[in-house]
């Protein structure tokens, strides 16, 4: 939501600039002007004295001036309808200043009954006072009357007030309505200015998100890093890239929010580390993983740790994947991430650690594809020339229809080759 806070300043002048009431007040020429009594010289006395009173910029000031105001409107008996406006916009803004909302409402409501006998200047500014306020305390519907009525006696509709009514219908669930309406801010914001407020933009990108059109969304995304060039616009523009199926634009924009500093979360950074892997740049995947466990981003936990080691795997970096994994399989309640580490302790024929990855890993036991251990421990069996064991191996490995082939192929290799070394044997 959209709340502005409001505080008295030295030197404001209700009189002189009652305007500015609230601070982001859009200000538009009237469609006309009207013939309005003057104020008297008593009562511009009285005027002068609350307002040296609210200049002091206290609340106990406030509340002095608050009080005479008071006993100005109860004594004002021959007082015309302008002068009596005058002192309803002091009791409206004095109200206000010191909490009293309500009452607040309440004589900006009376200084609008007041029409036609007051400038139209007041009544805009009374109106639009009514609007912001009551928008503020959840009246959305009579909010938006009330600036409807002031847009009706405006020449021009300034960006601020199509912003404000874009809100309104907002929490009116009219979205429709509100995106139409922000739309209009930002163009004559653009067309002023060159860019609307950063904000503007966030709005109509998350109306556009709701209507999924995710084009539109982009396109005002793009218009964010144009104008406000944030780490977080560069993340959120992969995820546009990345729901329009552009994969080649989302990388390169989650790259850049990595670059700056844009990726805080643990999941953007896992997610980001495996787009690089589906696009074969593990290499850099796994350097972002690595900074992200250095930055306390990434929790140290078996399924960070296993996907680090597969990022170093596949970038060819054994020796960093199997310290990825050694570490990954201290906070693992099965056998299963054993398999991995041993084939990696086969890959740099370290066959001795790589039976008792594997041994640890059947002990640990739970395995969805016990055979895969089995291999491993055989393989490193055989290569350290254990045949008896290896085969041994190899057998418990028939027994997982997934690895039955291979573990076939393998007694019979194995088979041949104690055959040979007994041959040897005899010959020796």
């Amino acid at each position: 939501m959209y709340f502005h806070s409001f505080k008295l300043k030295a030197g404001f002048s209700p009189v002189l600039g009652l305007a500015l009431f609230f601070s982001s007040l859009c200000w538009a020429e009237p469609v006309d002007k009207r013939p309005v009594q003057g104020i008297s010289q008593n009562l511009f006395s009285k005027i002068g004295d609350i307002e040296t009173l609210a200049n002091d910029d206290n609340v106990a000031s406030l509340r002095k001036a608050l009080t005479l105001a008071k006993q100005t409107a109860e004594t004002c008996k021959k007082c015309n309808d302008y002068e009596i406006a005058i002192i309803y916009r002091y009791l409206a803004w004095l109200h206000f200043q010191t909490g009293e909302v309500q009452e607040a409402i309440y004589y900006y409501e009376e200084t609008i009954k007041k029409s036609p006998a007051i400038p139209i200047a007041i009544e805009l500014e009374a109106l639009l006072a009514l609007s912001k306020t009551l928008f503020q305390e959840g009246d959305y519907a009579d909010a938006l009357q009330y600036l409807e009525n002031w847009k009706t006696l405006s020449r021009d509709i300034p960006a601020d007030i199509y912003f404000l009514e874009a809100r309104i219908y907002y929490f009116l669930n009219r979205h429709a309505a509100a995106l139409d309406r922000i739309k209009q801010a930002i163009n004559i914001e653009e067309d002023a200015a060159g860019q609307a407020m950063e904000e503007w933009y966030l709005f109509a990108r998350s109306l556009e998100y709701q209507q999924e059109n995710y084009l539109a969304c982009l396109a005002i995304q793009r218009k964010l890093l144009e104008h406000y060039n944030k780490d977080v616009h560069w993340r959120d523009l992969a995820i546009f890239y990345g729901l329009l199926g552009d994969e080649y634009n989302q990388i390169a924009a989650m790259d850049t929010a990595w670059i700056l500093g844009g990726l805080k979360q643990e999941s953007e950074l896992l997610n980001f580390a495996w787009m690089l892997q589906n696009v074969e740049v593990p290499f850099k995947a796994a350097m972002v993983l690595e900074n992200g466990f250095k930055q306390g981003k990434l929790q140290h936990n078996l399924d960070n740790l296993k996907q680090l080691a597969g990022a170093w795997y596949a970038a060819a970096e054994i020796n960093k994947a199997i310290a990825a994994m050694e570490e990954a399989v201290a906070y693992a309640n099965n056998g299963n991430p054993h398999a991995f580490l041993s084939t990696l302790y086969l890959e740099t024929s370290n066959f001795s650690q790589a039976v008792e990855s594997a041994q640890q890993g059947i002990k640990a036991g739970n395995l969805k594809e016990p055979g895969r251990l089995y291999i491993n421990l055989g393989i490193a069996l055989f290569e350290q020339n254990k045949f008896d064991t290896a085969i041994s191996a190899f057998r418990r490995a028939r027994d997982d229809k997934n690895t039955y082939d291979n573990a076939e192929k393998w007694l019979l290799h194995v088979y041949n080759q104690r055959l040979r070394a007994e041959q040897l044997d005899m010959h020796l």
